[in-house]
Protein backbone atom coordinates (compact mmCIF):
# COMPACT_ATOMS: atom_id res chain seq x y z
CA UNK A 1 0.00 0.00 0.00
CA UNK A 2 1.13 3.36 -0.58
CA UNK A 3 0.65 6.72 0.22
CA UNK A 4 -1.04 8.08 -2.93
CA UNK A 5 -3.61 5.07 -2.86
CA UNK A 6 -4.57 6.01 0.95
CA UNK A 7 -4.99 9.56 -0.23
CA UNK A 8 -7.47 8.85 -3.19
CA UNK A 9 -9.57 6.40 -0.22
CA UNK A 10 -9.30 8.79 2.34
CA UNK A 11 -10.90 11.21 0.52
CA UNK A 12 -14.61 10.52 0.93
CA UNK A 13 -13.69 11.66 4.45
CA UNK A 14 -12.39 14.70 3.46
CA UNK A 15 -14.86 17.20 4.82
CA UNK A 16 -15.20 15.00 8.73
CA UNK A 17 -12.92 15.00 11.93
CA UNK A 18 -12.49 11.13 10.28
CA UNK A 19 -9.90 12.32 7.69
CA UNK A 20 -6.36 13.08 9.07
CA UNK A 21 -6.00 16.15 7.50
CA UNK A 22 -9.53 17.68 8.46
CA UNK A 23 -7.71 20.58 10.38
CA UNK A 24 -6.39 21.98 7.19
CA UNK A 25 -9.58 20.91 4.62
CA UNK A 26 -11.72 22.49 7.13
CA UNK A 27 -10.29 26.26 5.97
CA UNK A 28 -9.95 25.29 2.70
CA UNK A 29 -13.33 26.97 1.44
CA UNK A 30 -12.18 30.55 3.59
CA UNK A 31 -8.56 30.39 2.46
CA UNK A 32 -9.75 30.21 -1.38
CA UNK A 33 -12.10 32.86 -0.62
CA UNK A 34 -9.28 35.14 0.77
CA UNK A 35 -6.85 34.45 -1.84
CA UNK A 36 -9.74 34.94 -4.61
CA UNK A 37 -10.24 38.51 -2.88
CA UNK A 38 -6.81 39.48 -3.32
CA UNK A 39 -7.74 39.61 -7.45
CA UNK A 40 -11.18 40.62 -7.20
CA UNK A 41 -10.72 43.52 -5.19
CA UNK A 42 -7.81 44.17 -6.36
CA UNK A 43 -7.05 48.57 -7.12
CA UNK A 44 -4.56 48.25 -10.01
CA UNK A 45 -2.45 51.93 -10.57
CA UNK A 46 -0.98 51.38 -13.77
CA UNK A 47 -0.55 54.67 -16.23
CA UNK A 48 -0.60 51.80 -19.49
CA UNK A 49 -3.95 50.84 -18.91
CA UNK A 50 -6.89 53.28 -18.39
CA UNK A 51 -9.48 50.77 -17.92
CA UNK A 52 -7.94 47.75 -15.98
CA UNK A 53 -11.30 45.72 -14.49
CA UNK A 54 -12.31 45.23 -18.18
CA UNK A 55 -8.62 44.04 -19.16
CA UNK A 56 -7.69 42.01 -15.47
CA UNK A 57 -6.24 38.94 -16.12
CA UNK A 58 -4.81 36.11 -13.67
CA UNK A 59 -2.01 33.91 -14.40
CA UNK A 60 -2.69 30.90 -12.10
CA UNK A 61 0.80 29.09 -12.41
CA UNK A 62 0.99 25.40 -11.65
CA UNK A 63 -3.11 25.55 -11.52
CA UNK A 64 -3.76 21.30 -11.12
CA UNK A 65 -7.51 21.19 -11.40
CA UNK A 66 -8.26 25.13 -11.18
CA UNK A 67 -10.26 24.75 -8.00
CA UNK A 68 -9.43 28.62 -7.47
CA UNK A 69 -11.45 29.77 -10.67
CA UNK A 70 -14.67 28.72 -9.10
CA UNK A 71 -13.63 31.55 -6.80
CA UNK A 72 -12.08 34.35 -8.93
CA UNK A 73 -15.06 36.98 -10.74
CA UNK A 74 -16.04 36.68 -14.25
CA UNK A 75 -14.97 39.58 -15.53
CA UNK A 76 -11.50 38.25 -14.78
CA UNK A 77 -9.66 36.97 -17.30
CA UNK A 78 -8.20 33.54 -15.99
CA UNK A 79 -5.06 31.51 -17.83
CA UNK A 80 -4.28 27.74 -15.60
CA UNK A 81 -0.61 27.08 -16.48
CA UNK A 82 0.77 23.51 -15.51
CA UNK A 83 4.37 21.66 -16.67
CA UNK A 84 3.52 19.12 -18.78
CA UNK A 85 4.88 16.01 -17.17
CA UNK A 86 2.92 17.33 -14.00
CA UNK A 87 -0.22 17.88 -15.47
CA UNK A 88 -0.19 14.32 -17.70
CA UNK A 89 1.03 12.10 -15.19
CA UNK A 90 0.41 13.65 -11.74
CA UNK A 91 -2.61 15.52 -12.06
CA UNK A 92 -4.26 14.36 -15.27
CA UNK A 93 -5.42 17.76 -15.91
CA UNK A 94 -5.22 20.05 -18.65
CA UNK A 95 -4.53 23.29 -18.34
CA UNK A 96 -5.01 26.61 -20.63
CA UNK A 97 -1.24 26.63 -20.94
CA UNK A 98 1.56 24.23 -20.75
CA UNK A 99 5.04 25.58 -19.61
CA UNK A 100 8.39 26.29 -16.93
CA UNK A 101 7.52 28.44 -14.11
CA UNK A 102 11.34 29.10 -14.30
CA UNK A 103 10.97 30.28 -17.94
CA UNK A 104 7.19 31.34 -18.56
CA UNK A 105 5.54 31.15 -22.09
CA UNK A 106 4.01 34.81 -21.41
CA UNK A 107 4.63 38.14 -22.95
CA UNK A 108 6.61 40.38 -20.54
CA UNK A 109 4.81 42.98 -18.81
CA UNK A 110 0.88 41.44 -20.10
CA UNK A 111 -0.35 40.17 -16.65
CA UNK A 112 -2.56 41.83 -14.03
CA UNK A 113 -2.15 39.14 -11.55
CA UNK A 114 -0.53 35.79 -10.96
CA UNK A 115 -1.10 33.01 -8.48
CA UNK A 116 1.53 30.88 -7.39
CA UNK A 117 -0.21 28.17 -4.69
CA UNK A 118 1.57 25.48 -3.14
CA UNK A 119 4.02 25.21 -6.28
CA UNK A 120 6.94 27.17 -5.46
CA UNK A 121 8.23 24.30 -2.89
CA UNK A 122 8.44 22.30 -6.38
CA UNK A 123 10.73 24.64 -8.03
CA UNK A 124 14.20 23.84 -7.96
CA UNK A 125 15.22 27.26 -9.40
CA UNK A 126 12.39 29.57 -6.98
CA UNK A 127 14.78 32.71 -7.63
CA UNK A 128 14.35 32.61 -11.25
CA UNK A 129 10.87 31.65 -10.63
CA UNK A 130 9.95 34.79 -9.08
CA UNK A 131 12.24 36.68 -11.50
CA UNK A 132 9.86 35.56 -14.28
CA UNK A 133 6.25 36.76 -12.72
CA UNK A 134 8.49 39.94 -12.09
CA UNK A 135 8.65 40.28 -15.51
CA UNK A 136 5.14 39.48 -17.25
CA UNK A 137 3.10 41.18 -14.78
CA UNK A 138 2.72 44.96 -15.32
CA UNK A 139 3.50 48.05 -12.94
CA UNK A 140 1.14 47.48 -10.39
CA UNK A 141 0.26 44.35 -10.58
CA UNK A 142 -0.01 41.60 -8.13
CA UNK A 143 1.47 38.49 -7.11
CA UNK A 144 -0.26 35.76 -4.52
CA UNK A 145 1.73 33.21 -3.10
CA UNK A 146 1.15 29.87 -0.55
CA UNK A 147 3.54 27.60 0.60
CA UNK A 148 3.83 24.94 3.06
CA UNK A 149 6.07 25.48 5.97
CA UNK A 150 5.54 22.86 8.47
CA UNK A 151 4.24 19.85 6.41
CA UNK A 152 5.57 16.87 5.27
CA UNK A 153 7.60 16.07 2.29
CA UNK A 154 5.24 14.90 -0.51
CA UNK A 155 5.00 14.97 -4.56
CA UNK A 156 8.79 13.53 -3.96
CA UNK A 157 11.29 13.96 -5.86
CA UNK A 158 10.14 17.20 -6.67
CA UNK A 159 10.20 18.58 -3.26
CA UNK A 160 12.69 20.99 -2.14
CA UNK A 161 12.24 24.16 -0.31
CA UNK A 162 11.02 25.29 3.12
CA UNK A 163 11.07 29.39 3.82
CA UNK A 164 10.22 31.39 6.80
CA UNK A 165 8.51 34.72 6.36
CA UNK A 166 12.56 35.76 6.76
CA UNK A 167 13.33 33.70 4.09
CA UNK A 168 10.90 35.40 1.61
CA UNK A 169 12.01 38.92 2.56
CA UNK A 170 15.68 37.42 1.23
CA UNK A 171 13.62 36.07 -1.93
CA UNK A 172 12.50 38.68 -3.45
CA UNK A 173 14.80 41.72 -2.23
CA UNK A 174 16.77 41.35 -5.62
CA UNK A 175 13.47 41.71 -8.06
CA UNK A 176 10.80 44.57 -8.54
CA UNK A 177 8.62 43.26 -6.48
CA UNK A 178 7.31 44.22 -2.89
CA UNK A 179 5.98 42.37 -0.67
CA UNK A 180 2.84 43.62 1.14
CA UNK A 181 1.66 41.33 3.52
CA UNK A 182 2.61 38.09 4.77
CA UNK A 183 0.28 36.18 7.10
CA UNK A 184 0.89 32.66 8.71
CA UNK A 185 -1.51 30.52 8.63
CA UNK A 186 -2.28 27.32 11.60
CA UNK A 187 -2.18 27.91 15.17
CA UNK A 188 0.39 25.60 17.16
CA UNK A 189 -2.36 22.84 18.09
CA UNK A 190 -3.87 22.84 14.42
CA UNK A 191 -0.28 22.47 12.87
CA UNK A 192 0.51 20.02 15.72
CA UNK A 193 -2.63 18.01 15.25
CA UNK A 194 -2.32 17.52 11.21
CA UNK A 195 1.28 16.21 11.76
CA UNK A 196 0.71 13.87 14.81
CA UNK A 197 -2.46 12.34 12.33
CA UNK A 198 0.08 12.24 9.61
CA UNK A 199 2.39 10.62 11.65
CA UNK A 200 0.55 8.31 12.36
CA UNK A 201 -0.72 7.26 9.26
CA UNK A 202 1.93 6.94 7.42
CA UNK A 203 3.40 4.63 10.53
CA UNK A 204 0.26 2.56 10.03
CA UNK A 205 0.97 2.39 6.04
CA UNK A 206 4.90 1.50 6.72
CA UNK A 207 3.46 -1.11 9.28
CA UNK A 208 1.13 -3.11 6.55
CA UNK A 209 4.20 -3.11 4.19
CA UNK A 210 6.77 -4.83 6.34
CA UNK A 211 3.77 -6.67 8.44
CA UNK A 212 5.61 -5.47 11.58
CA UNK A 213 3.80 -5.66 15.54
CA UNK A 214 2.91 -2.08 14.55
CA UNK A 215 -0.11 -3.37 12.53
CA UNK A 216 -2.09 -3.04 16.19
CA UNK A 217 -2.37 0.73 14.89
CA UNK A 218 -4.91 -0.37 12.49
CA UNK A 219 -7.34 -1.02 15.68
CA UNK A 220 -5.88 2.71 17.21
CA UNK A 221 -5.79 5.01 14.49
CA UNK A 222 -9.07 5.46 13.02
CA UNK A 223 -10.28 6.54 16.88
CA UNK A 224 -7.37 8.40 17.49
CA UNK A 225 -7.70 10.60 14.48
CA UNK A 226 -11.05 11.90 14.84
CA UNK A 227 -10.31 12.68 18.42
CA UNK A 228 -6.84 14.51 18.20
CA UNK A 229 -8.89 16.82 15.18
CA UNK A 230 -11.61 17.79 17.32
CA UNK A 231 -9.35 18.29 20.54
CA UNK A 232 -7.43 20.40 18.60
CA UNK A 233 -9.69 22.35 16.72
CA UNK A 234 -11.84 23.48 20.15
CA UNK A 235 -8.58 24.34 21.89
CA UNK A 236 -7.60 26.05 18.62
CA UNK A 237 -10.64 28.28 18.44
CA UNK A 238 -10.06 29.22 22.35
CA UNK A 239 -6.42 30.08 21.46
CA UNK A 240 -5.08 33.63 20.27
CA UNK A 241 -3.28 34.16 17.28
CA UNK A 242 0.53 32.75 17.20
CA UNK A 243 2.79 32.39 14.08
CA UNK A 244 5.33 30.31 16.29
CA UNK A 245 4.65 27.33 14.11
CA UNK A 246 2.67 27.96 11.27
CA UNK A 247 1.51 24.96 8.60
CA UNK A 248 1.19 27.77 5.60
CA UNK A 249 2.35 31.29 4.45
CA UNK A 250 0.55 33.55 2.41
CA UNK A 251 1.97 36.00 0.53
CA UNK A 252 0.86 39.27 -1.51
CA UNK A 253 3.37 41.42 -3.08
CA UNK A 254 3.34 44.15 -5.61
CA UNK A 255 5.33 45.29 -9.10
CA UNK A 256 6.94 48.04 -8.56
CA UNK A 257 6.32 51.20 -10.97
Amino acid sequence: MNLRKVKKIAEFFSKTPLHPQWLLSRHGDSNYRYIASKINNAEINNAESNNTKSNNSVLDIGCGHKLIKNYIDNNIKYYGLDYYKTAKDWYDSVPDIYGDAQALPIASASMVNVLLLDVLEHIPAPDRCIKEIDRILIPGGKLVLQVPFLYPLHDIPLDFHRWTKYGFESLFRDTGLTITAIDATGKPLETAGIMLNIALCKTLINAINDKSPLLLLLLIVPILVPIINIVCALLANFSSRDDFMPLNYRIVATKNA
